[in-house]
């Protein structure tokens, strides 16, 4: 019963399943991004210039991974700089293009990126 409900919200794009092995590249790719704040010996963020080409892209884990970062990074940019009044565009910070060379494969990585 779990699985199929799983399932079910994964085609409702409400959840997105991944193994552990494939969340690791795009998270060292996003802390290699980084840069240390020296007065606070704490990573900052390196002003959202990301720029992402994933060539083998499909079946899209780890390319929808990289744009919910992109996308968490526009959204804390925007509560940090002045104002609770500004209006929330949803505009990325960085550029994410994703490809496959087999068709197939592209057609669910462009299924699975139409339900988010």
């Amino acid at each position: 019963i779990y699985s199929s409900m799983l399932h079910a919200l994964q085609e409702l794009g409400a959840i997105n399943r991944q193994e552990l092995v494939s969340a690791v590249p795009p998270l060292v790719l996003w802390s290699a991004n980084s840069s240390v704040d020296k007065n606070q010996r704490k990573p900052t963020d390196s002003g959202g210039k990301l720029i992402v080409a994933d060539m083998c892209a499909a079946p899209g884990s780890k390319s929808l991974q990289l744009l919910d970062m992109l996308h968490m990074n526009s959204e804390a940019g925007e509560t940090a700089s002045r104002g609770v009044n500004k209006i929330h565009n949803n505009i990325p910070s960085g550029l994410l293009v994703v490809n496959d060379s087999d068709r197939n494969r592209i057609l669910t990585l462009c299924q699975r990126l139409r339900r988010v």
